[in-house]
């Protein structure tokens, strides 16, 4: 047999242990569960005890859940002393921190509105105000020498007012898969979304000491606790956010500051409109490498850029907004705050289900938003396996990678793994025959009466053989 033949062998081998492995698990499964239900069948004295554990499951499940939905109908009470209060505000040029603002503002406490663009739409809208209280504040959160100016600003005009919270909201977002997603992407949402919150706090930790009962809060996204294909930037940025959050709220306990997360699903904001999201998209698709683009094919980037904009429309509409802010004020100002914040029930119980699930779950529901269509590399591989089929397999398991085969009408181009029985069948067959032709040359050589007694020494040193190289092959 060929080292390419020995190759493919060995490699076929490889991917039919791990189906066996797989399946072994299953039936493993099955049987403790089989098992399981066997003893509870054999067992009544158990069936009381595990009808009230159900029943306590469940009725602590409506509890929680009629907690929360009372808890976000209930009016909300806040701290006093608002006019002696400040906030501090990132990323205000529009969305949830322009909203934010413009919310605080109409409450009567002194908000210092950061903006990356004093000429944005929300910086002109906020000077506009007109008004002592609002000021808005140049920051690019990724420059230390604005956010140490913005610290000098702030510390000389708070006055006699305290510095009752930072809101870490300025954020942004990419939507690309990862083999296409330049490296500088990376850092450009990690240094906005991950450490600018880190560089805003530290720098502001000062002044936030200064005061009793002071705030910090991070605006993350539920992207931080899973992730979509296609947002694999976004929520590692996220991911860091949440993780940031939570050590910090541990190491401020003794200074009796409060850490705080908003984590929203998608919204329709500026930063999530699909023209933009889409530009940008093309543009790292445009950027990336001849090779991946020649790999993964027009066809497989218009369906995720379709999937993208499929996405984007069923985020939550702009008068929706408002339950986010809600929460935001009460992170700020309530007078009981939560340390997490999931705003909208519905995402709430979404998020728990999907955090609950196992992690082949998560992967297969999470997954469901790949494009169906093969990249292009991946059809030419399967096409050229079909037309060459080097080991003669037949018909085999049908798999697309991690994708179903019942994602797929047309399945002839679904890459075919052969199967270990045909494989080794195949291996015996050759065996076979090459000792088959060894007997018959023999027979031809030798006289027929010493053929015999010639078979019986010559035969086990070729049967010794064969096995030699069939266990080579495996």
């Amino acid at each position: 047999m060929s080292d390419k033949a020995e190759e493919d062998v060995a490699g076929v081998l490889g991917n039919s242990f791990h189906l066996e492995m797989i399946s072994k698990r299953l039936l493993l499964f099955f049987a403790w569960f089989a098992g399981t239900l066997g003893v509870l069948a054999y067992s009544p004295w158990l069936h009381p005890l595990l009808a009230w554990l159900a029943i306590l499951v469940v009725a602590s499940f409506v509890a929680t859940w009629g907690v929360t939905l009372a808890a976000s109908k209930l009016p909300k009470k806040y701290i006093k002393n608002l006019e002696y209060t400040g906030i501090l505000i990132t990323g205000c040029d529009s969305g949830f921190g322009l909203q934010l603002a413009l919310r605080l503002h109409l409450m009567g406490v002194a908000v210092y509105a950061g903006v990356l663009n004093e000429n944005s739409e929300g910086a002109r809208q906020l000077k506009a105000k007109n008004c002592a209280q609002l000021k808005v504040v140049p920051m690019d959160v990724t420059s230390d020498v604005d956010v140490q100016r913005a610290v000098k600003f702030i510390n000389a005009d708070l006055g006699e007012r305290k510095l009752q919270a930072v809101v870490n909201n300025a954020g942004v977002t990419a939507v690309t898969e990862v083999e296409w997603c330049p490296l500088e992407t990376y850092r450009q949402v990690l240094e906005v979304n991950a450490l600018g919150p880190i560089r805003v706090t530290q720098a502001f930790l000062p002044l936030l000491r200064k005061g009793n009962g002071s705030r910090v809060v991070v605006v993350a996204s539920l992207a931080g606790r899973y992730t979509f294909p296609g947002f694999t930037a976004y929520s590692m940025s996220k991911s860091a956010a949440v993780s940031f959050a939570d050590g910090l709220r541990r190491e401020m306990k003794k200074w009796s500051i409060t850490v705080h997360t908003i984590e929203p699903t998608l919204y329709k904001t500026p930063l999530t409109k699909p023209k933009i999201i889409q530009g940008t998209m093309q543009e790292h698709w445009d950027s990336s490498p001849d090779n991946v683009k020649k790999i993964y094919g027009e066809e497989y980037f218009a369906e995720f850029k379709k999937i993208i904009s499929g996405l984007l429309t069923k985020a939550r509409e702009p008068q929706q907004i408002a339950e986010v802010i809600d929460d935001m004020v009460d992170a700020v100002i309530g007078d009981e705050p939560k340390m997490r914040y999931v705003p909208s029930v519905a995402a709430q119980f979404r998020s728990q289900v999907i955090t609950a699930m196992p992690m082949h779950m998560q992967d297969f529901v999470l997954g469901m938003t790949q494009p169906r269509t093969p990249p292009a590399a991946m059809l030419q591989d399967s096409m050229r396996l079909r037309r060459s089929d080097p080991l003669g397999m037949g018909k085999t398991l049908q798999r697309l990678k991690s994708v179903p085969h019942w994602f797929y009408k047309d399945r002839s181009i679904i890459f075919q793994f052969p199967e270990i029985n045909a494989v080794e069948k195949k291996i015996k067959d050759e065996v076979k025959m090459a000792q088959e032709v060894e007997e018959q040359i023999i027979s031809e050589v030798l006289p027929d009466e010493e053929s015999e007694g010639k078979m019986t020494t010559i035969e086990p040193e070729i049967m010794e053989e064969d096995k030699n190289d069939l266990s080579l092959s495996i």
